[in-house]
């Protein structure tokens, strides 16, 4: 999964640890989660950010 700033069109981030597709994308009120529901199983996926 891969995190892009669309304002600038640049890649910040490139989360590893899954190659399957992702069918949506949410994140935490806080800004610092991002949550994905993947084509695979488990079909979903947490990932914690941090500067």
């Amino acid at each position: 999964m891969k995190l892009w700033n669309v304002t600038t069109c640049r890649k910040l981030r490139t989360f590893k640890g899954n190659s399957d597709r992702v069918i949506s994308v949410s994140f935490s009120p806080e800004g610092n989660t991002i949550a994905s529901i993947l084509t695979a199983l488990p079909p979903f996926l947490m990932v914690k950010l941090t500067q």
